[in-house]
């Protein structure tokens, strides 16, 4: 006669918790990093307030845009939390026309790129978003 259920159970249970210890898959960490993908809208939004901030403190007379992203992450916290990496490039737009988001990047010639990190907190239950640390090189 075979082993009682109860210890097929704890065999299987055994055997598959081994595999995944081998295997290093561990679940996500509560409240840590990850990555955030530039097709959510969270990361959309928050792409677009880095852009205002980084206006509102240049001294630029050019309207400057997200020329590329290099890494989003987000953390759950009292609220979301963005950790944005992003090259940052001058339009052909000045600052007193209001155009925005229809203008081009300068020529190639001309085009300066600044890299920036940046710290986004949003808490869309409050419909608040603020700027927590930035820094360009």
């Amino acid at each position: 006669m075979g082993a009682p259920w109860p210890v097929w159970a704890l065999f299987f249970t055994s055997a598959v918790v081994a595999v995944l210890a081998d295997a290093d898959i561990k679940p996500p960490l509560l409240g840590g990093l990850k990555e955030s993908s530039v097709l959510e809208k969270g990361t959309k939004e928050a792409l677009r307030f880095v852009e205002m901030e980084f206006n509102k403190v240049s001294n630029d007379m050019y309207i400057a845009k997200v020329f590329k992203v290099i890494k989003v992450q987000k953390q759950v916290v009292a609220g979301i939390k963005y950790y944005i990496s992003v090259e940052m490039a001058k339009t052909t737009c000045r600052k007193s026309s209001n155009v925005g988001e229809n203008c081009a990047f300068q020529e190639a010639n001309n085009l300066t790129k600044t890299q920036c990190d940046f710290e986004v907190l949003t808490v869309p239950w409050r419909a608040e978003t603020t700027l927590l640390k930035h820094t360009c090189n």
